[in-house]
């Protein structure tokens, strides 16, 4: 759904892609009396865009995007024969969100450009491998401050500059998934 009335505009998004019992493990490293089971996949993703035309030299934007996804699929068995497959499969899941936003101030008759922009990530993943084997977890964020400006001082010659800070925090985990230690 899109559109936009005056000075504002918008977008908003939601997509849903989902696969099951897709088979790609080989036969050969089924264990015995067991079974292959397919991997399967699901994700969902929310986005929207926004945007204000305050004045003729000045605009907002807005940017943003979640996602989360889980796929469930056959892991290699270290304790098993050589290529064996885990009776049980795993389980991955993703989690994202991502923003920004952004000032756009133009002066001297359009020929000066600049962009200030404010940029936040915030991700998580987990991963639980059949026992014995812990969840492994990730969680991490990001944040960016920038500033780019484009001065057009003649016809076809741009002076470009900017400047850009940026923070990442992270940490990960592996946690036994029975005791929670």
């Amino acid at each position: 759904m899109s559109g936009s009335q005056d000075q504002f505009n918008y977008a908003f998004n939601f997509s849903h892609f989902r696969y099951e019992n897709q088979p790609v493990t080989p036969s050969y490293m089924v264990p015995p009396c067991g079974r292959a089971t397919g991997n399967a996949y699901d994700n969902k993703t929310l986005s929207t865009k926004l945007g204000a035309n305050v004045s003729e030299h000045l605009t907002f934007n807005y940017v943003g995007r979640y996602t989360d996804a889980m796929l469930h699929y056959s892991d290699d068995d270290p304790n098993a024969f050589p290529g064996a497959t885990f009776a049980t499969q795993s389980v991955y899941k993703n989690w994202n969100f991502y923003n920004r936003g952004e000032a756009v101030w133009t002066l001297l008759d359009g020929r000066f450009v600049n962009t200030f922009g404010v940029n936040y990530t915030n991700y998580a993943r987990e991963n639980k491998d059949p026992d014995p084997n812990p969840l492994t977890t990730f969680n991490g964020s990001s944040e960016k401050y920038e500033w780019h400006g484009n001065l057009t001082l003649m016809p076809g010659q741009i002076l470009v500059a900017g400047l850009e800070r940026q923070n990442d925090h992270a940490s990960s985990d592996n946690v036994d998934a029975k005791t929670g230690n």
